[in-house]
């Protein structure tokens, strides 16, 4: 239970992509600007704290997606596939691949 008042990252970075999803859909460009570089910003943050949480990756993906950054969602995605695979021996989950497919077809469509 959080005390009244407290912020957490994980919010901020969802609205922040949710604001600039909508501004990207009006096309109103430069209304998704301000909103979707402050949720890469917090995005960013789990790499640093927590190498491994996939969900991070997933929330930046999400957001260069928001951003029309297919290479570079394609590169975290690479990034984080990589590391599991030297380090863990492990392939990223269904959840991080279906992010990362969605990309790819909304680069192709």
């Amino acid at each position: 239970m959080l005390p009244g008042g407290a912020w957490v990252d994980v919010e901020s970075a969802l609205d922040g992509l949710h604001r600039a999803e909508a501004a990207a859909a009006r096309r109103t460009y430069d209304e998704a600007w301000g909103p979707a570089r402050l949720a890469q910003h917090i995005a960013m943050r789990p790499f640093e704290e927590a190498p491994y949480r996939e969900a991070g990756y997933r929330l930046l993906m999400q957001v260069l997606e928001a951003r029309v950054e297919v290479a570079e969602a394609t590169l975290v995605f690479d990034r984080l596939r990589q590391r599991l695979r030297e380090d863990l021996g492990l392939a990223p989950v269904p959840e991080t691949t279906a992010v990362y497919e969605r990309v790819l077809r909304r680069a192709a469509g």
